[in-house]
């Protein structure tokens, strides 16, 4: 499992405080950045900021480097599908391809109706979130772009910049039949909400059912990336956490023992006790979560106390490089088997490149996915983690060997020494 940090801007960030939250978190080990949809927090907010979500995310795109930022989720019916699919390639190109494209039906009424958007009934909404999808994934691959649908359409559309990701990552979030569905069909990940995520057997409950709407659209489940949504109140010590959870009951205007009644599954006491939490939501199968630290205000200290040393999967050498024998192989996920030719701790582009994954996103990669992973071309939950120095991923080429086991050839970089003879 990776981690990511959500940020609600309706709670009245600044730009340089979500700055600072991101580069805390790419230092703390961090995957990604997240950040909500909102044109505000409440009726009463009339002097609390919130960031416009698609403006911030531009800007995080050229302020930040190695962390991957998106929307989760945005509401498709805040922009034109036209509009959202051209400034999702903008961003993405601007990130140098670290955009993960984070999108739901939307949700929240007061803000529909303050900003003059129709607010359809639940079902209709959906709909209008499959139309946008269909229209998205289209202008993104296709040169002129036609979609008619009962809500949005388009004739001829252009796209250009594509994005810099082919395909670009999508994540839909919600738990509705309907949009799990979507998911299977669009979607690189979907993510359970925080009432699925609360409880192990309802979120146990959710997962099978993914599995078997993934199944009845005839996709191995395992090639949807599982993410979870939770909340946090982790501190350096278990009094920290305690008063971390008073101040969070305070702004909330309730109780602490409410607060836990009402989340059963918030991370809190010590890094210890959340990070053993967070390996039981991995044993589910959840390969990704999004984190909002609780109370307000306390994003950087808790990213610190879930630094880097707790974060990093233990490596174990696994001796030279098959290929050219470098002797620079190595365990580099928590989670899944690997050899890989380069030097992974320091990123410098040392060894030859060569890597054979026998696992993805914690799931055993047998053949048949192997195969699925190749038509599809859903590699990003494997390659999302390895970038170069200018913050590009690496581009790959997917091999099924004699072995049943993947081959990821990445561009042949100057090797620590010479190749060792092959037979």
């Amino acid at each position: 499992m990776d981690l990511g940090v959500q940020i609600e801007p309706q709670f009245g960030f600044t730009f340089e405080e979500i700055l600072a939250i991101a580069n805390d978190a790419r230092a703390a080990g961090f995957t990604r950045l997240w950040v909500s949809d909102h044109l505000f927090n409440d009726a009463d907010a009339v002097a609390t900021d919130c960031l416009e979500a698609w403006s911030l995310l531009a800007a995080l795109a050229v302020k930040t480097e190695g962390i991957r930022i998106g929307a989760m989720v945005t509401c498709q019916s805040y922009r034109n599908p036209a509009l959202l699919a051209k400034i999702a390639a903008g961003v993405d190109v601007m990130s140098g391809g670290r955009l993960d494209f984070g999108v739901g039906a939307g949700w929240k009424d007061i803000e529909y109706k303050a900003y003059g958007y129709p607010f359809p009934d639940g079902p209709t909404r959906v709909t209008q979130l499959i139309e946008t999808l269909e229209i998205c994934t289209r202008m993104w691959k296709e040169e002129r772009a036609t979609f008619h649908g009962k809500h949005y359409r388009i004739d001829d559309a252009l796209c250009s910049p594509k994005p810099a990701q082919r395909p670009l990552p999508i994540w839909i979030g919600g738990s509705k039949p309907r949009v799990m569905g979507a998911a299977a069909r669009f979607a690189n990940a979907f993510n359970f909400n925080l009432g699925t995520s609360g409880q192990a057997e309802s979120l146990k409950a959710a997962m099978r059912d993914m599995d078997d709407i993934c199944r009845s659209v005839k996709r191995e489940p395992s090639t949807l990336l599982r993410s979870s949504f939770l909340m946090a109140t982790v501190g350096s010590t278990s009094a920290r956490s305690e008063a971390l959870l008073k101040e969070f009951a305070r702004q909330q205007g309730t109780s602490p023992a409410k607060i836990l009644d009402q989340r059963p599954g918030l991370l809190r006491e010590t890094p210890e006790r959340a990070l053993g939490r967070l390996r039981e939501y991995a044993a589910l199968g959840i390969a990704h979560a999004n984190i909002m630290f609780q109370p307000y205000g306390s994003e950087r200290e808790q990213i610190a106390a879930l630094d880097k040393e707790k974060l990093r999967p233990e490596r174990a050498e696994l001796g030279p490089c098959p290929r050219c024998g470098a002797e620079t192989g190595e365990i580099i996920r928590e989670n899944s088997k690997a050899y890989g030719c380069t030097s992974w701790k320091s990123r410098e582009e040392t060894g030859c490149g060569f890597v054979v994954w026998k696992r993805v996103a914690g799931r055993t990669l047998t053949p048949e996915i192997a195969r699925q992973l190749i038509e599809e071309r859903r590699t990003r939950e494997v390659l999302s983690g390895f970038r170069s120095r200018n913050g590009k991923p690496f581009r790959a080429r997917l091999v099924l060997n004699d072995e049943d086991k993947i081959e990821f050839e990445f561009p042949v970089r100057a090797q620590t020494k010479e190749p060792a003879a092959t037979e």
